[in-house]
């Protein structure tokens, strides 16, 4: 077989096998099942936010931020980049990063920077003017007793849009 023959050969096989791959669609995705990401850019001040801790802790451990006059905002960039700012009363405020997308399309999650490929879930609800969050037991931290060890967390926020 002359070698370009066997070039024409690879090349065409090289196709044939990328276009029967299969396609199981984006997995981050930008799209879910009621909204946009992009939805949701801009910036949010929240109007609620609790942080109630997992196992470690007792219940009346439960921290709710904005009740104690502590402040959490977020930006939320088009393409699903966010930071979020945490500014309790009684200590020094931190932010997060990471990013937020649908999983095939379907399921709201959240990954945070600090914790490369390691995503959670997180109900989320928006409307026009308000954002709310809901991560599961452990989808948030926050250091309950101020010793400086952030604990695993639920956390709930509320966001209206400034």
């Amino acid at each position: 077989m002359k070698t370009y023959t066997k070039i024409l050969l690879g090349v065409l096989g090289s196709f044939l096998i990328i276009s029967c791959g299969s396609d199981d669609g984006e997995v981050f995705s930008q799209t879910g099942p009621a909204f946009s990401i992009s939805e949701m850019a801009g910036s949010w001040e929240a109007t609620e936010a609790g942080f109630i801790p997992a196992a470690d802790h007792e219940p009346e451990d439960q921290v709710g931020l904005i009740l104690e006059g502590g402040s959490v905002s977020m930006v939320i960039q088009s393409n699903g980049r966010f930071t979020i700012n945490i500014n309790p009363v009684d200590r020094d405020s931190y932010s997060y990063t990471g990013r937020m997308f649908f999983e095939d399309g379907e399921s709201f999650a959240m990954e945070f920077d600090k914790y490369p490929g390691d995503y959670d879930y997180w109900f989320v609800r928006l409307t026009a003017t308000t954002l709310e969050l809901n991560g599961g037991d452990t989808a948030g931290e926050y250091d309950f007793d101020n010793d400086g060890v952030f604990e695993a967390a639920s956390v709930f926020l509320k966001f209206i849009r400034v």
